[in-house]
């Protein structure tokens, strides 16, 4: 670390702890201290993870933490045995948007019906965040005053959540409809419009883009006394192609040098070389998408300068591996054939003297189809990590439509905290070691906080921010979705509770108009169609993908019943509602009382047996002959013994994520409705999924059910 930039630090970290103690310090938990025992501890510092460790916690802090044999128990202390489990730090996403700040279409529509609720849904997010163990969150953008308001609210204790820093504007910019935040037409405004203008930009917008230095200095102080956490700018324009430099050299170094004033970090978005290289020699500490320099690649002397000045780069990871990834490849390997075919035709005309040259326009649009630009993104990244920067996790996690306006769903690498969980995995396939990666989405965060003093790893005197695992995730990175419990500053959190009260992420049935209406006509010839002889269901669960293999020949008449369920949407949202660990796993209740009760009462005749109902099998459940309908079950252990008495008739097997099968919850047994037999199912029939997640919160479910190729 430069000799310079050391002092600063040490100046950012009494002025920061002067500032904002009170956000860990707040409302300690009351009652006895905390032993948790048994786990596998990862620190969040990369070395060896510690089994059988023990973690003290005294009010919001780690008191003690270690191997066993190293810690002393203290008397009273109330134990928490987490034997066979995994420990990791609370994750941390330096890059979120938990306020709604605009948009166009069903977005637009979305923030003028809920801009009333901005409070509630600030909270939701965070608490969503923390739902899948995010315990702290660094919002780059968004309503400054609600999210002010929120973030106080955590920090005393007056409501539950991800510790939230938040930025506001980014200065220099406009609010979500101006032109320099999205290119809108600005003699075409509504009074809304407007007003949501400068309820982002809080004074700090266009209007600090012409400024001098000096003036600069005092309007971004007024800017900095409403209470934003660290300060964001933009060093260049938004949009790329043609990006613009956004300040120049000396104002980019007043706003870096005034937040620095104040104990606080400073970031920009700076995506060309050229500015990037400005922002540097400002001081910035963080780069937001540093990968995002479309549309060059990052040359090799400005990742030695990033390196060297210990700048940390937040990363949009979800963005460009995984499944988005997936589809990229997909869509490219669809759009070469394209080109290839208009190629082949614009080669047999040239030959008839028919030339005309590509426009640069052209070329632009080729690529985009191509999706150069995400594969550059990509090599870049890499580059990055291969070149030893400090890379945190950057989402850009956003709050799409409301769910009665949403027109297409949004990818699920940018929802608030399973995208944070996607970012993390998607650094293993950048390159990163599962340990690493860790490192990356928990300590590397709180070094961009600028509060690695205070949480991010697991030692003594830092806060007890902390997730407790179902499995390993050194051995499988995608283990950290299985999360038991998270721990934030003392405070053991369920989450299965949050959010506590839901407005934009209340789980409604994700059946689209398309396939809705053939789930009340069962007699429709859509509904009728015959299955392949084999073919694969993807379930994507709330613990994970489960990937079932139906076979025609086993069982056609249920195969044919399942095949039209799944591809209508039956099974998405749908609740393990019995789980009986070690042996059986039953869904079918569709969530929609409506739905569900209708095809109670369309049975099918039994299949004759061909196959024996051993682990792993997936078959129906039923009361009496012949009266199959929606319930299935996946046998975790072999049932053979037993199963195969009756006509428990398998149709099908898991072929991948029976791991995931395994770790379905199961602490409810019978008591979240049961086998069909026993006549207890008729709450899960007359209310649905609203009844099991008033009275069995901690079930898991099917997310989506779908067939793959």
């Amino acid at each position: 670390m430069h000799r310079t930039r050391a002092r600063k630090f040490a100046l950012w970290m009494a002025l920061a702890c002067a500032a904002n103690l009170g956000s860990l310090a707040a409302s300690p938990p009351s009652g006895p201290e905390i032993a948790i025992t048994g786990a596998t501890l990862l620190d969040g510092n990369g070395g060896a993870p510690i089994p059988d460790a023990v973690i003290v916690v005294s009010g919001t802090r780690i008191s003690a933490i270690g191997p066993r044999a190293s810690v002393h128990l203290p008397a009273g202390a109330k134990v928490i045995d987490a034997t066979g489990r995994f420990i990791v730090p609370g994750f941390i996403d330096t890059n979120v948007h938990l306020s709604l700040y605009g948009g166009q279409r069903d977005r637009y529509e979305t923030l003028a019906k809920y801009n009333s609720q901005q409070d509630e849904i600030v909270l939701e997010a965070a608490q969503l965040q923390l739902h899948h163990g995010v315990t702290t969150v660094r919002d780059s953008y968004g309503m400054l005053v609600p999210l002010t308001r929120v973030r106080d609210s955590i920090a005393r204790g007056d409501a539950i959540g991800a510790r939230i820093f938040a930025a506001g504007n980014i200065v220099g910019w406009g609010g979500p409809y101006s032109t320099s935040f999205s290119l809108f037409p600005q003699k075409e405004l509504t009074r809304f419009q407007q007003e949501m203008n400068d309820a982002v930009a809080q004074g700090a917008g266009e209007n600090l883009a012409d400024l001098t230095p000096d003036e600069l200095r005092v309007a971004i102080n007024r800017y900095l006394d409403k209470g934003p956490d660290f300060l964001k700018y933009g060093g260049t324009s938004h949009f790329e192609q043609p990006t613009y430099i956004g300040f120049s050299p000396e104002a980019q170094k007043v706003l870096v040098d005034e937040i620095h004033k104040r104990g606080k970090p400073a970031e920009t978005h700076s995506t060309t070389i050229e500015g990037l290289r400005v922002s540097i020699a400002a001081g910035i500490d963080l780069i937001q998408h540093p990968e995002l320099m479309t549309p060059r690649e990052l040359p090799d002397d400005l990742v030695s300068s990033i390196k060297e000045h210990n700048i940390v780069c937040s990363m949009l990871v979800s963005t460009m591996t995984g499944a988005a990834w997936e589809k990229h490849l997909k869509d490219k390997t669809e759009a070469e054939k394209k080109f290839a075919e208009a190629d082949k035709k614009i080669e047999e005309a040239e030959k008839k003297g028919d030339f005309r040259l590509k426009t640069f326009y052209d070329e632009r649009q080729r690529a985009e189809a191509l999706g150069l630009d995400l594969e550059r993104r990509r090599r870049n990244a890499q580059k990055l990590i291969k070149g030893g920067c400090t890379v945190s996790v950057g989402t850009d996690s956003y709050w799409s439509a409301a769910p009665e306006f949403a027109i297409a769903p949004k990818p699920e690498g940018q929802n608030q905290g399973m995208g944070t969980l996607m970012a993390i995995e998607g650094l293993v396939e950048l390159g990163m070691t599962p340990a690493q990666a860790i490192v990356a989405g928990t300590k590397n965060g709180a070094i961009a906080c600028h509060r690695l003093d205070q949480f991010g790893t697991l030692e003594k005197g830092k806060s007890a921010d902390l997730v407790i695992l179902d499995a390993d995730p050194l051995a499988d990175i995608h283990n950290i979705r299985k999360v038991r419990s998270v721990m934030i500053a003392g405070r053991m959190v369920d989450p299965a509770t949050l959010p506590e009260r839901p407005v934009l992420s209340a789980r409604q049935s994700p059946l689209t108009a398309r396939n809705r209406p053939l789930l009340f006509t069962p007699d429709a010839a859509e509904m009728q169609q015959k299955a392949p002889d084999v073919f694969r269901v993807r379930l994507d669960t709330s613990k994970g993908q489960i990937v079932l293999e139906l076979h025609r020949d086993w069982a056609p008449i249920g195969v044919d019943h399942f095949f039209n369920l799944v591809r209508a949407g039956y099974y998405d949202d749908d609740r393990f509602f019995r789980v009986i660990k070690n042996r059986w796993a039953q869904f079918g209740i569709n969530g929609d009382p409506k739905i569900a009760k209708l095809w109670r009462a369309r049975t099918i005749p039994d299949d004759p047996r061909r196959e024996s109902n051993v682990r792993g099998t997936i078959a129906y459940a039923f009361a009496v002959p012949n009266g199959r309908t929606t319930q299935l079950f996946i046998n975790l252990q072999d049932n053979s013994a037993t199963h195969d008495q009756e006509p428990f008739v398998p149709i099908g097997k898991v072929v991948e994520g029976m791991d995931v099968a395994d770790a379905l919850f199961g602490e409810y047994g019978e008591l979240s409705g049961g086998g069909i037999r026993a006549g207890k199912q008729d709450a899960l029939f007359d209310e649905g999924n609203a009844y099991l997640q008033r009275n069995s919160p901690r079930l898991d479910w099917i997310e989506r059910a779908e067939i793959i190729p």
